[in-house]
């Protein structure tokens, strides 16, 4: 009677050592399955600050066609001194740009030129646009458009961590009960083969 209530001891702490690494291990996996989709990249946000950054880019504007078949706006880069693929608006600086008029005062095909940086943090990065101009209007100002841009990245850097903090204390917690969990069944295993 005594080694069945020892032996059923071991077992419940053997699942319970088990199910505190899985727990944690989820925890850590989903951690990281949201830092991929959150593109969380912690020098966005200072690279965005150096105003040495930036550059104009002479962008055309262009329309295009989603899947869902609704036509869009976009511009399409001409010229920069480095590099860019993709130049576009983030939610806060395509709010102000909406709110300026833009859309209603140029065509498809008309010549515009903002103000971005060139830098790349994550697979479809779209470069922000921080500063909107025609020959004749601003759109959109430096300043406002890069303090709008740092403002974005630092709420989603606050959203990330938001969610990423409780799921690592909680994925750490856990392993370390399971720890706790797996070295009293060593040692009443060890008690156990002592005895007999």
């Amino acid at each position: 009677m005594y080694n069945m209530k020892k032996n059923k001891k071991t077992l419940i702490n053997v699942i319970l050592t088990i199910s505190f690494f899985m727990i944690g291990g989820g925890c850590f996996f989903a951690w990281i399955i949201v830092g991929m989709m959150k593109g969380v990249n912690f020098n966005v946000v200072e690279y965005y600050k150096d105003n040495n950054n930036y550059e104009e880019v002479v962008c055309i504007v262009r329309e295009a066609e989603n899947y869902g078949g609704e036509k869009y706006k976009f511009f399409e880069p001409l010229e920069s001194e480095k590099p860019i693929r993709n130049v576009g608006l983030w939610k806060r600086n395509d709010g102000a740009v909406a709110d300026s008029g833009f859309w209603e005062d140029t065509n498809i095909g008309d010549r515009v030129t903002t103000i971005s940086a060139p830098g790349y943090f994550w697979d479809g990065y779209i470069c922000p646009i921080v500063g909107l101009r025609t020959e004749n209007q601003v759109y959109l100002d430096f300043n406002t458009g890069k303090e709008n841009q740092i403002a974005e990245l630092q709420n989603m850097r606050n959203e990330y961590l938001s969610v990423a903090t409780p799921m690592i204390g909680i994925a750490l917690t856990s392993i370390g009960i399971a720890i706790v969990f797996g070295v009293i069944s060593l040692i009443n295993g060890s008690k156990r083969t002592r005895a007999n």
